[in-house]
């Protein structure tokens, strides 16, 4: 069975640029005839010319008496054919294989009246018309011919070919309908023009992911779908047209260039999508090895490879792309029997990839309905892949942060039970000296007390209610709270020019003031770290105006920082921050008990913070919303927080004054 599928893989991949052609141009829409035995040929010298052609009516070989003799060698040789008769004027392009130049003779009755010029190596402004939405790769251009009633119409080609980018397998010449050729052309660069927009927005997005949130599996679904990207602007011929219309010879440089991208963008995006490194150690070792793989298809890219080793190449890429899309999947059923949680996603998207190539083989070889739905199923496949991948890359992303948030919860569920299983081991000791004990009733009674009053400086009450209650304090998340943070401006230099004992006098003396504002607004201090102090509202019991007692409190910070320093010799400069949301609290550490808390919250309330002015109240826009009745406000505009980019800030004023009631008049 693993043989079967990996023969169906590489039939697949060496079909693929067939395929992936114009779907138009691959439906044969417009085509009305196909030249082959009617062509007659001869050799080119390069001093020949059109009209030394012409004249020589003997050294013509006609295609059925002699076929056209492919080689691996440069070619160089003059063709000759007849275009139908029509009844009415009728316009007709005309294409043939990948010659690099071909320059066209129209003779209508003997006389010549038209030249062109085409080529897979022609630039655009050399070339006499350019019909889009065609691969370079498979003929050498369309050029117009008008047919009139009652002429004869013979075209002369001089043709001219290295081989050193693909291979002249025959010497024919196709006729098109032209009309049907334009529509078909204008409904292909619809179809591409949305795939690629597509393609390009989900690209820029992750980009811009990548840098936002440094997560390498970001950058390499951008190599991935960006190499894909490029080989289906190739095979669509858009590449040319809007890129380097001048070099068209670069498209095989870039289809090489992207296929390669492709394949290891892909094995190293699996890796990091499902952590290989973490889960499956030794498939990631496969996989890393097989990226390799697909760096000596960037030879091609920058050489050209002749006809004798374009087939090489091919089948080197059939190859390596049959391995690579065998190991992915392989790896991706690995994940799902181990139940990885985000291997299911990956797999849906890949099986859409797949089952989108599968129908447009099948309508390819005639199983279904050759439509243009059907023939774009692939580029279909792949753009619903592209976005179902960026979405799960933010699946991903969700489930590496409940990963690490459940960690941390189980961290500190686990030195809860830790300090619960010490004091049972504690009490079980007690208990065995228990005639010690009652000796010592009322030492333990009064050192109990001063334990207490210790414990209740350092942990909120409802917290030392529920360890005596419980034994352990369970972390909560909190909805609703209000962080403040304050830092003195300067304190850095203030440090090396006062004494150590005169400086910690000062901190203390400030820091009981605040404890004493802390008190009186029913917050929670949570800890001073040097110079800074927090404190927290509406945790660990949730009040409905915890902002507007946060707010309260930094106003009262700052006028017992203003009044102190009209009699102190020590002159301070206090930047308050606040902001409002969510926040995980709980007790941690293992001596010694510590209540602290965790959140986006407080890193954005640390940042308004730095980003406050001395002696001013600084809070965000959602803080503001829910403290603008209380207080008057001033907008200070988007400013820049460290990390977090642009945030709304405002500056509180004052308390508003209540309003004044007069008293009801007596009856």
């Amino acid at each position: 069975m693993f043989r079967g599928c990996a023969k169906v893989l590489l039939v697949l991949l060496i079909a693929f640029p067939s395929i992936a052609s114009a779907a138009f141009f691959e439906r044969k829409e417009g085509r009305v005839l196909v030249l082959a035995d009617e062509v007659s040929h001869r050799a080119d010298a390069p001093e020949s010319s059109f009209e030394s052609a012409f004249a020589d009516k003997l050294g013509w070989v006609s295609q059925k008496e002699k076929p056209f003799p492919t080689t691996k060698d440069p070619v160089r040789i003059w063709a000759k054919f007849d275009l139908p008769a029509v009844t009415v004027v009728q316009r007709v392009f005309v294409d043939s294989s990948p010659w690099e130049r071909a320059e066209y003779f129209v003779v209508r009755d003997g006389k010549l009246v038209d030249r062109q010029m085409q080529g897979t190596l022609v630039p655009l402004s050399e070339r006499s018309g350019y019909v889009g939405m065609t691969p370079a790769a498979s003929h050498a251009g369309f050029f117009g011919v008008d047919l009139l009633p009652g002429s004869h119409t013979t075209v002369f080609a001089r043709l001219s070919t290295s081989q050193d980018y693909a291979p002249i397998r025959w010497l024919r010449f196709y006729v098109w309908d032209s009309s049907q050729v334009l529509q078909g052309e204008r409904q292909d660069r619809t179809v591409e023009g949305i795939y690629v927009g597509v393609m390009l927005v989900l690209i820029l997005y992750n980009l811009g992911l990548f840098f936002l949130v440094r997560e390498s599996s970001y950058f390499y679904y951008v190599i991935m779908e960006l190499g894909g990207v490029a080989v289906w602007s190739v095979l669509y011929g858009m590449s040319t047209e809007y890129l380097w219309p001048e070099h068209p010879g670069w498209d095989y440089s870039a289809a090489w260039l992207g296929l390669a991208a492709s394949v290891w963008g892909m094995m190293h995006f699996v890796r990091r999508y499902l952590d290989t490194p973490r889960y499956f150690p030794r498939s990631d070792i496969w996989l890393e090895w097989m990226s390799y793989l697909a760096l000596p298809l960037l030879l091609a890219a920058v050489m050209p490879l002749g006809n004798r080793l374009f087939s090489v190449a091919i089948y080197l890429f059939a190859g390596i792309g049959s391995a690579a899309v065998i190991s992915v999947f392989a790896v991706i059923v690995l994940a799902l029997r181990h139940g990885h949680p985000l291997a299911l996603h990956l797999f849906a998207a890949a099986l859409v990839g797949v089952v989108g190539v599968f129908v447009t083989l099948g309508a390819y070889f005639d199983l279904f309905l050759a439509t243009d739905w059907t023939i774009h199923a692939t580029q279909l496949g792949s753009a619903i892949t592209g976005i179902m991948l960026s979405m799960g890359l933010g699946f991903r992303l969700r489930h590496t942060r409940k990963e690490l948030a459940e960690k941390q919860i189980a961290e500190a569920l686990l030195q809860s039970r830790h300090e619960r299983e010490k004091r049972e081991l504690t009490e079980e000791h007690s208990r065995g000296l228990e005639a010690k004990v009652e000796e010592r009733t009322a030492e333990l009674i009064a050192s109990q007390r001063q334990s207490d009053l210790l414990l209740a400086n350092i942990l909120p009450r409802a917290i030392i209610d529920e360890l005596k209650a419980n034994g352990v304090s369970e972390p909560r998340r909190h909805e609703e709270t209000s962080i403040l943070f304050t830092d003195f401006s300067g304190f850095t230099q203030a440090v090396s020019t006062i004494p150590p004992k005169r400086l910690v006098q000062e901190l203390d003396e400030i820091f009981r003031g605040f404890d004493d504002i802390v008190a009186e607004n029913g917050l929670e201090k949570i800890k001073t770290i040097g110079d800074a102090y927090m404190i927290a509202s509406g945790l660990p019991v949730a009040s409905k105006d915890h902002a507007v007692r946060c707010v309260r409190a930094g106003l009262a910070f700052t006028q017992f920082i203003e009044t102190r320093n009209q009699t102190a010799a020590m002159k301070w400069g206090l930047r308050v921050g606040v902001h409002s949301g969510a926040v995980v609290a709980g007790i941690v550490g293992k001596n010694k008990y510590s209540y602290d808390v965790w959140g986006d919250t407080v890193n954005i309330a640390s940042r308004l913070e730095s980003a406050g002015e001395i002696n001013k109240v600084n809070i965000s826009a959602y803080t503001y919303e829910l403290v603008r009745a209380q207080f008057e406000c001033e907008y200070r505009g988007k400013l820049t927080a460290k990390g977090k980019g642009e945030i709304d800030m405002y500056f509180v004023l004052r308390e508003k004054a209540k309003p004044h009631v007069e008293p009801a008049p007596l009856s």
